[in-house]
């Protein structure tokens, strides 16, 4: 897989998507709005469409073969807002299963991968 500013070769994030993104575009109800903004504002793009395509369908969505390339990028950034937005709030609200990280420090963007 290639890399671009958002994507490492591995097809990891390879840099934080800012928090007013993450919450901006992971609130319940419609966030296309939101999830356009950010992904213009930050020129987020994904490096691979196969691979795109392939976390896409990983995810359930139904019209993954319909999507064109500002359709993914769209779709990836608003998943990984999501998934950002989980890992937060599980890894804040169960401390008990947290016991053994070395620093409170949690970067939850450094799991999102395209890989499925």
């Amino acid at each position: 897989m290639k890399k671009n500013e958002w994507f490492n070769e591995y097809g990891y994030l390879a840099k934080p998507i800012p928090p007013e993104a993450v919450d901006a575009c992971s609130h319940s109800g419609s966030c296309d709005a939101d999830v356009k903004h950010w992904v213009k504002e930050l020129k987020f793009e994904v490096p691979d469409l196969e691979a795109a395509r392939k976390f896409v369908k990983s995810t359930g969505a139904d019209d993954y073969d319909m999507m064109d390339e500002d359709d993914m990028n769209e779709f990836v950034f608003w998943e990984f807002c999501n998934r950002i937005r989980e890992e937060e709030y599980d890894h804040k609200n169960h401390p008990d299963e947290n016991e053994d990280d070395e620093d409170d420090f949690f970067e939850a963007w450094a799991f999102c991968s395209l890989d499925c």
